[in-house]
C-alpha cells in the first residue's frame, strides 16, 4: 500500500549501512547550514561537525535503542535519511533529512504519507519533534494533518493520528523493498 506512495517519485528506502556513514554525517550537515558558517579554521570546524554529529548519533542510540535507521534514494542515487522509531503506541520520527537538491520536489510529502500509511495500518499514532526555528518543515507537518501536542522555544512535539479505519485488518507496507529487507 505504503510502498506505491514512494514509488511515483521513483523513490525507495534501505536500512542504513556502516559505508552510509559519509552520506548521513553530509545529511546532518545540510540541515544545519549553521555549522558551516562558523569562523574557525577548517580542520578546528571539521572537528566540531564530526563532535556534533556524533553527539546526535549517541542521543538516538541511547533514547531509541531499536530505531530504524533508513536511507532514502531516488532510483540508485541516495537522497535522504529516516530514522523511525516503532514502539507499542507510535511510530515515532527521530530524524527525517532530505539533501537540499532533493527538497522542493514532493520527497518529504511521499515519505512522510508512507510513515502514516504504516502507523494507519498498525492502528499507531506518527509523532516527531521539529526544531522552532524550521517554518517550513512545521507547515509541511500541519498540511499533512499532524497537530501540535506542546511548543516552547526549541522545539515543538507534533502528531498525527489517523482517522478510525473501517473495520478491516490490512497487511502493514514493507519499510524496505522485499529483495533488501534483512534483520540487522
Amino acid at each position: 500500500m505504503l510502498l506505491e506512495a514512494l514509488r511515483p517519485r521513483g523513490l525507495s528506502v534501505r536500512p542504513a549501512q556502516p559505508e552510509d556513514q559519509g552520506l548521513l554525517r553530509d545529511l546532518f550537515l545540510c540541515a544545519r547550514p549553521h555549522l558551516q558558517s562558523l569562523p574557525l579554521p577548517q580542520a578546528a570546524l571539521a572537528a566540531l561537525i564530526d563532535q556534533q554529529y556524533g553527539f546526535q548519533q549517541a542521543g538516538h542510540q541511547r533514547r531509541f535503542p531499536h530505531a530504524s535507521h533508513l536511507v532514502v534514494q531516488a532510483g540508485d542515487t541516495p537522497i535522504g535519511a529516516l530514522t523511525l522509531h516503532d514502539s507499542a503506541a507510535d511510530l515515532h520520527i527521530v530524524d527525517i533529512v532530505l539533501a537540499l537538491a532533493a527538497r522542493g520536489q514532493g520527497h518529504g510529502t511521499a515519505l512522510l504519507r508512507w510513515v502514516q500509511g504504516s502507523a494507519a495500518v498498525l492502528g499507531r499514532r506518527v509523532t516527531l519533534s521539529v526544531d522552532a526555528t524550521n517554518p517550513a518543515a512545521q507547515r509541511l507537518y500541519l498540511r499533512l494533518g499532524f497537530s501540535t501536542l506542546s511548543a516552547d522555544a526549541i522545539q515543538f512535539d507534533m502528531q498525527w493520528q489517523a482517522p478510525q479505519q473501517a473495520g478491516h485488518a490490512r497487511t502493514p507496507p514493507s519499510m524496505t523493498s522485499p529483495e533488501r529487507q534483512h534483520t540487522p
